[in-house]
């Protein structure tokens, strides 16, 4: 039962699905080594009794056909138990309600070695005074404890010191502001604070839905067995344009590429991340696209959900549909990745670079119809415009492309779009000048169809400038 294979951050997951279950808003989450190794989960719950309690520690207390309420997080009746021991031997929860007193119980595998019988302990309240969870909980109305000792495993796989519990908890902190996102957001209807050594979580939102630049796809639904499958697009910006932080937030199952795919959510709580679940294969440009799955909890016996509530494959039903989604919600996320420079009938805009396609052969040609070099080739006699030729011609033949392509795919950043305000307001300056004979309207329209001006966010501040 302890080889289930929960790792630490799987585990207390398990236990935050019952505090939110038991309609928790604070959960706390404590570690540390006096006066030995341990972790508590605290929550301000509704509490059980002390027959509630005692069920709560029974394996597989809750059948699989048991009808489940709406936002239960739960789902085979193992979990505390499975979760609990997979890093410790010994598992202590102690519960209270409005209008019962505290209780403990607790499983503790040496005294089952040692009887050879699965006896469940009681231990005195007393023996846990210098747990300051325990303290907390006295002054609450309700709530309920869960206590991790003996940490075997988890000290086997991280190390016994303060430092290694330290680095293993900090792998929590990024897993629960992840799976738990939509919960401790503050615009949920009733979010939850879960708190890690004194620390609040932060929510960490996949799709940076609050982005300005991101996409939202129409949301699209999927009904079975009269219950709706909700299924949203995003389109990420694109990533030269995010900040460092915003960044690391996309690296939630690897790189960003790595990253792409279906987000599959039980009950608001992300389960599966980061798949097409076979139905597309992962690529350079898809990197940006992440869609949403919304599956009410009536429905876990046709999604496969393991017990971890970390694996699911949606069935033949939902898979159908989502594989002519795909297509869909993947447009937006191709068409940021195309190259600006191609040429469509419907494009105003004056571009440095234009795409050359023939069946499956391309390339990239210098747009020699570009203002500036218009004006450059005026200026030139016939000698030094055959000199021009030949070195955008060498720039065009020189261009890199299996070196671009390999580092996109690393998802290394390109910065050939960064440009500052001032070195923009120098090349429009430098523009007007080769251009005496040309208006300022005449000017200030070509400015503002014409690459790089066209790209930058401070055009018009720049126009004023170049124009005076």
């Amino acid at each position: 039962m302890r080889s289930v294979g929960y790792s630490l951050r799987t585990a207390i997951a398990d236990v935050i699905d019952n505090s939110i279950s038991a309609g928790a808003s604070t959960v706390a989450i404590d570690f540390g080594h006096d006066p030995h190794p341990y972790i508590a989960i605290t929550d301000d719950g509704h509490g059980m009794t002390p027959q509630t309690a005692r069920e709560a520690m029974r394996l597989a207390g809750s059948s699989l056909r048991t009808t489940r309420a709406a936002s239960d997080l739960g789902r085979f009746g193992l979990g505390l138990k499975t979760a609990s021991l997979s890093q410790a031997r010994s598992l202590i929860v102690v519960s209270k309600t409005a209008t019962t007193g505290p209780v403990a119980y607790n499983w503790s595998l040496k005294a089952i070695e040692k009887t050879g019988r699965w006896t469940l302990l009681s231990p005195p309240l007393d023996a846990l005074e210098w747990l300051t969870p325990y303290s907390v909980l006295r002054r609450q109305t309700s709530g309920t404890i869960v206590l991790w000792e003996d940490l075997d495993l988890l000290q086997a796989q991280w190390g016994p010191s303060a430092a290694d519990l330290d680095r293993a908890m900090s792998e929590v902190r990024d897993h629960i502001g992840l799976v738990f996102h939509r919960f401790i957001d503050q615009r949920a209807s009733s979010p939850v604070r879960i708190i890690l050594n004194g620390h609040p979580i932060s929510a960490n939102d996949p799709f940076l839905s609050r982005h300005r630049a991101t996409q939202v796809t129409g949301e699209d639904t999927i009904t079975i067995r009269g219950e709706t499958v909700s299924v949203q697009g995003y389109t990420l910006p694109a990533l030269n344009k995010l900040t460092k932080r915003e960044l690391d937030a996309l690296h939630v199952a690897g790189t960003p590429t790595e990253s792409q795919g279906f987000y599959v959510y039980r009950a608001k709580r992300l389960v599966v991340w980061g798949t097409w679940f076979r139905l597309a294969p992962k690529s350079n440009m898809r990197r940006l696209t992440r869609i949403r799955v919304d599956v009410p909890n009536s429905l876990d016996d046709l999604w496969s959900l393991d017990v971890k509530k970390s694996q699911a494959q949606p069935p033949p039903e939902v898979r159908n549909r989502l594989r002519k989604m795909v297509e869909l919600f993947t447009a937006p996320s191709e068409r940021v990745h195309q190259y600006r420079g191609r040429r469509t009938s419907n494009d105003s805009v004056t571009h440095i670079w234009n795409l050359v396609e023939h069946d499956k052969i391309f390339r990239y040609e210098i747009n020699r119809a570009h203002p500036a070099l218009v004006a450059l080739a005026d200026s030139l006699n016939s000698e030094q415009l055959r000199t021009l030729n030949a070195i955008l011609t060498m720039a065009e033949t020189g261009l890199p492309i299996g070196d671009i392509f390999n580092r996109l795919s690393q998802d290394k950043l390109n910065s050939n779009d960064e440009i500052a305000i001032d070195q923009l307001i120098d090349l429009g300056y430098s523009l007007r000048q080769a251009l005496p004979t040309t208006d300022s309207a005449t000017i200030e329209t070509i400015l503002r169809t014409t690459e790089p001006f066209v790209n930058h966010p401070s055009l018009d501040q720049a126009i004023l400038e170049i124009l005076k």
